[in-house]
């Protein structure tokens, strides 16, 4: 199975208090995975400015989903769509490295709810 496949899975299988705090925990790891792209990184600017934007764009999806399951706007993707939109970013922007470390460390955190 691919990861996307198993993001899909796992999120299908939480409550939504969890997958609120799955989508926080997610997000938490990559800032941690941003701060790889110090002053000084062996990468071009370019490469650097890319997936950082790509982290961004990853960080504000997941942000506008846990306003979602608050009631803040019209409605939530089911775990499938929301799968697929994280890893065509991930993609797109060439981080799905880190997409995919930061639903291991979330999938490593015990759910509270």
């Amino acid at each position: 199975m691919n990861s996307e496949t198993l993001l899909n899975q796992w999120i299908a299988g939480l409550s939504s208090t969890q997958r609120i705090q799955a989508l926080a925990f997610i997000s938490q790891y990559l800032t941690i995975c941003a701060r790889e792209y110090q002053p000084g990184h062996t990468l071009d600017d370019k490469t650097i400015i890319k997936k950082l934007l790509g982290i961004s764009e990853l960080q504000h999806k997941i942000a506008d989903e846990i306003i979602s399951y608050n009631g803040g706007n019209s409605g939530v993707f089911p775990p499938d769509v929301l799968s697929k939109v994280f890893f065509e970013i991930a993609a797109q922007y060439e981080v799905t490295y880190f997409l995919d470390a930061a639903i291991g460390f979330a999938k490593s955190r015990k759910s509270s709810a």
